[in-house]
């Protein structure tokens, strides 16, 4: 890494006993981490961390707002059909298991493997990167999947509903399924 006219190498002995001891592509990963994660005295930038920090906070405070409206709505609404009352109870469960995914995630980078550069090979924060990713694609497909119905209602004795509505769902499936795949390629 360079710090003006400084390049920075790491000869940390946890960094060079990881890399003799397995040179394969995630330990050069790990290598590539130590480099960019390293200030001009080897110890850990922690630059990029507190911006993954300000993202905690701000997907937190869209989380209250979220909960908070769901509350409006379930007391302001009693009304409502029960189909669409579980709806926002699922939606409001799907995002509370996203926050916590989230928080635990970014628990698992930040504190509890803090400058650790092996942590990034370890499969416990893939796995729960994965879980965030599956929740997030079924809860934005449940929501196209909403409005679809909604413009469903809506164009009531118009010509072009089937094939609006259709297309729409077509879309929206093929978005979540290429989030799936993604997930699945990713891993």
């Amino acid at each position: 890494m360079v710090h003006g006219d400084k390049l920075t190498i790491i000869s940390s002995p946890v960094y060079t006993e990881h890399l003799h001891a397995r040179a394969s592509p995630s330990s050069l990963h790990a290598l590539l981490f130590a480099f960019v994660m390293a200030r001009s005295d080897g110890h850990p930038d922690t630059t990029a961390i507190g911006g993954v920090f300000v993202q905690i906070i701000f997907s937190t405070l869209v989380y209250g707002l979220t909960l908070a409206q769901t509350m409006f709505y379930l007391w302001n609404y009693p009304g409502d059909s029960l189909a669409l009352k579980v709806l926002v109870i699922m939606l409001w469960a799907l995002d509370t298991t996203r926050a916590m995914l989230v928080v635990n995630n970014e628990w698992w980078y930040l504190v509890r493997n803090h400058a650790n550069v092996v942590s990034l090979e370890e499969v416990q924060g893939e796995a729960m990167q994965i879980a965030h990713c599956i929740v997030s694609v079924v809860l934005i497909y449940l929501v196209h999947c909403f409005f679809i119905h909604n413009i469903w209602k809506l164009m009531i004795q118009k010509s072009g509903r089937v094939v609006l509505t259709s297309i729409a769902l077509v879309f929206a499936t093929l978005s979540a399924v290429a989030g799936l795949v993604f997930v699945y390629d990713s891993t």
